[in-house]
């Protein structure tokens, strides 16, 4: 298992929740699922996660712990033979709850923006978040999944603008309208379309390369620039799961989960996927016009 470093990813759900809690037809954590109290701590635990809920009611903490565990099981098909980690998930059932739990938590010289009113954070391989409801919980569930499975499952640290690709990719890991079988569609994320047609519309889509040297630590004081960076992230995301990419990204994530990616976080879009920012740049925009409707 990789060392516990103070490695923080940030997520956004997205600020278009109904409020309405997922429907009850989620069904209840499958078999190894039990239901454990410590000190005064309600645990909910799956083969790989441990998910602290005590505000949660029954329904929705079963529905939660299915998105955590199957997206934890389709990470590892991504490197066959490789890590399984067990993730730790904290849900708190209000934003105030959940800010001054996080707080203590943060790196020196990192604060809790204003634009985070619908975040998460995942910090050393453990994820915080708080109750938005409807499935916008359950997509940010994902995101953070993604997180802190790469955490504490992969021994190099990823570049950001891959880590936070894959992370909004997840969230295409979801339970359809009246429960039934999870379903993974990561291009069925009406939230992330929606920032992109508004991105495209005022004509602030920019290049890849602004979104390759974008930090979403820095704009968590504005809900709007996190909304567009994840709008970005979300269509690079995409871009990866295309045939073409996904041998070089297997390879990628093969070489993390042994310590041996050239350059770790700071690899470069060439060193991974073959070619520059410049280069893929037509593509990227192309496929988010295609996102959008365009």
């Amino acid at each position: 298992m990789r060392r516990a470093v103070a490695v923080v990813a940030i997520g956004l759900a997205g600020c278009s929740g109904s409020g309405e809690r997922p429907d009850a037809g989620g069904g209840q954590p499958g078999s190894g699922a039990a239901t454990i109290v410590d000190a005064g701590r309600q645990e909910t635990a799956s083969e790989h996660v441990r998910l602290i809920a005590p505000s949660a009611s029954v329904v929705f903490r079963a529905q939660l712990l299915r998105v955590l565990e199957a997206s934890t099981r389709r990470f590892a098909t991504q490197i066959p033979g490789g890590p399984e980690p067990v993730i730790e998930v904290h849900l708190y059932e209000s934003e105030s709850a959940w800010r001054e739990a996080v707080a203590a938590r943060l790196p020196a010289g990192m604060h809790l923006g204003r634009g985070m009113r619908r975040g998460a954070l995942t910090i050393g391989g453990v994820s915080y978040l708080f109750d938005i409801g409807g499935h916008d919980a359950l997509r940010l569930a994902a995101h953070e999944a993604w997180h802190a499975w790469a955490q504490r499952g992969l021994h190099d640290r990823l570049p950001l603008w891959l880590d936070e690709a894959l992370a909004t990719r997840a969230e295409g890991l979801y339970l359809p309208p009246g429960g039934g079988n999870l379903i993974f569609d990561p291009g069925a994320n009406p939230t992330r379309r929606s920032h992109l047609r508004r991105l495209i519309d005022s004509g602030r889509l920019g290049s890849l390369a602004d979104y390759l040297h974008s930090d979403p630590a820095r704009l968590t004081d504005s809900a709007h620039a996190l909304n567009e960076y994840y709008a970005r992230a979300w269509v690079f995301g995409l871009l990866l799961g295309e045939r073409d990419f996904r041998p070089r990204l297997g390879r990628a994530l093969d070489r993390a989960s042994r310590g041996t990616l050239m350059g770790g976080g700071d690899a470069t879009i060439q060193t991974i996927l073959g070619g520059t920012a410049e280069v893929l740049d037509p593509r990227w925009r192309r496929l988010a016009h295609e996102l959008a409707g365009d």
